[in-house]
């Protein structure tokens, strides 16, 4: 199985949002709401990655630190 890319917000103006696998977004996504980061849904896509769109004023680092905890998670499960 090839190992994931790393997860990143990636800043396009105002507008702050993660790709992340398909079979991880709707997991990631709950993730951050039970942690204060509001999104929208997961936009699918037929790359495999699924775009997942923070809501303005995401504390950017709040949410880097969140996705390298939940990375850190998902490797202990493998």
């Amino acid at each position: 199985m090839p190992k994931s890319p790393a997860l990143t917000v990636v800043s396009v103006g105002p507008r702050c949002s993660i790709d992340v696998p398909s079979a991880r977004a709707a997991a990631l996504s709950a993730y951050l709401r039970r942690h204060g980061i509001t999104s929208d849904p997961p936009e699918p896509s037929s790359s495999g990655l699924e775009n997942i769109v923070l809501h303005r004023g995401a504390d950017v680092t709040k949410v880097k630190a969140l996705l390298d905890a939940w990375t850190r998670s998902l490797a202990k499960e493998t």
